[in-house]
């Protein structure tokens, strides 16, 4: 008789293991640690993804980050740095991880870590081929800039040349007049 309550006590007590109560403190479920989580599965799972399902996905990360689920958060970084996302953005990717990796709550495993790890030394790499990018798309501008004036210039003096030339013709005319009439 011990034994059957014993193995009733042992169903009860998992079946409300299983159940979400109500009154259970969700945002400290939402604050829970990151360790469970394998953000490398995840990422290669959002890889996969078309462009409708990643737009869900990303819905259902935003939501979730901003009740307080820092594994979300994380996730979000994901997917800012996922190339084909909707929402790429390396610069608030690098932000937002910055964030989080001098976070207490933040707890990763060696793995995922490594993939952090990587993923800013990529988002470096990414961004200062931005910025050269940019730097060379100003000198271009620039040096656009200096050839049109330049071509302006050219067109303008060329235009005075013809000037010169048509009176140098003019003035050539008149003294073989003056010539033809001495003689």
């Amino acid at each position: 008789m011990k034994f059957i309550l014993y193995i009733c006590a042992l169903c009860l007590l998992s079946a409300c293991q299983l159940s979400n109560f109500p009154f259970v403190d969700d945002a400290k479920n939402a604050k829970s640690t990151t360790q469970n989580t394998k953000f490398s599965d995840y990422y290669l799972q959002i890889k996969e993804l078309d462009e409708s399902n990643l737009v869900e996905e990303i819905s259902l990360q935003k939501i979730s980050a901003n009740a307080g689920n820092l594994t979300a958060e994380i996730k979000l970084i994901l997917l800012y740095s996922l190339p084909g996302s909707p929402i790429h953005n390396p610069y608030t990717a690098k932000s937002m991880l910055n964030e989080q990796l001098i976070n207490d709550e933040l707890s990763l495993s060696g793995e995922d870590f490594a993939l952090f790890s990587l993923l800013k030394d990529q988002l470096n790499q990414q961004l200062l081929l931005f910025q050269k990018l940019i730097e060379k798309e100003l000198a271009q501008d620039q040096q656009n800039k200096v050839g049109k004036k330049q071509l302006v210039t050219i067109k303008r003096l060329n235009e005075k040349i013809s000037q010169f030339s048509q009176q140098i013709e003019q003035l050539k005319n008149i003294e073989s007049a003056i010539n033809d009439r001495g003689n």
